[in-house]
This record gives structure tokens, C-alpha cells and sequence, in this order.
């Protein structure tokens, strides 16, 4: 019975001593997995704010409210201050609409990427531009009977 409670004992602090060695390395990869999903979810927002801007430059022409739109989508982003993000439209050839947006995201948590230099984010969107319906309709209109 001594014997027993003599080798309880001894295993008292295991658990602590077991846990100050898993602890840091499993806050290691949660730290990870955060800053991971934080950079990915602010690629997949700016590709989603570059084809819309995109797409409504290629239906409209309207380059002032694609840039607005594209501003829009993102405003839950943290950019740099000193690297704002820039929505650039630009018609390129073959009736193309192109849009390119560029930024430095602030990272979450700083711990993988230093917040000073935040993560580079650049995409390009390229989309067909529309024909003018608005003319095409009202042509169809004039030769009806």
C-alpha cells in the first residue's frame, strides 16, 4: 500500500511538465492556421472585387462606380496605410476590360508576417466587354413594322 502511494506521487507534476511542452507548439499552429485562413480570405475577397468591379466596367463603361464597387467589396480589409489599395480599369484590346488591384493586407495576427510589411496582394482581372445593347435595341425597334 506505501509502495503505491509512494509511485502516485511521483507522477504528480507529469501532466504540467506534458502540457508546458505540447502548449507552445500547438499555439505555434493555431497562430498558423489563423494567419493562413486571414490571407487567404482577403485573396478570395479581392478576386471576388476585382471580377465584379470587372464586370460591371465590361456591361457599363462606368469606370468611376467599378472602382466604387471594388472599393466597396474590400472596406472589411486592413491595408497598410502607406501601401492603399489601387483599383486600376483600363480597356485593352480585342474589347477586353481590365482590371488590376493591388495592396499590402495587413496581416491578423503579426505572428508569421510582420505587420509592417503586411502580405502583397495583386490580381488581374480580364473581361469581355459587352456590346452596346441600348443601341442594338433601339435599332430593332425602328425596322419593326
Amino acid at each position: 500500500m506505501k509502495n503505491m502511494k509512494k509511485a502516485a506521487g511521483k507522477e504528480e507534476g507529469q501532466t504540467l511538465v506534458e502540457f508546458a511542452l505540447v502548449f507552445p507548439l500547438l499555439l505555434f499552429l493555431a497562430l498558423g492556421i489563423i494567419e493562413f485562413s486571414w490571407i487567404y480570405l482577403a485573396k478570395l475577397t479581392v478576386n471576388d472585387a476585382s471580377r465584379e468591379a470587372a464586370r460591371i466596367y465590361a456591361i457599363t463603361g462606368n469606370e468611376s462606380r467599378s472602382v466604387e464597387e471594388g472599393e466597396k467589396m474590400t472596406t472589411h480589409l486592413t491595408f497598410l496605410p502607406d501601401h492603399p489599395r489601387a483599383i486600376t480599369i483600363s480597356p485593352s484590346e480585342n474589347d477586353m476590360a481590365k482590371v488590376v488591384f493591388q495592396g499590402h493586407i495587413r496581416p491578423l495576427v503579426g505572428f508569421f508576417i510582420k505587420a509592417e510589411e503586411g502580405a502583397d496582394v495583386y490580381l488581374e482581372t480580364v473581361m469581355r466587354m459587352e456590346p452596346d445593347l441600348s443601341s442594338a435595341a433601339g435599332n430593332l425597334k425602328s425596322s419593326l413594322p
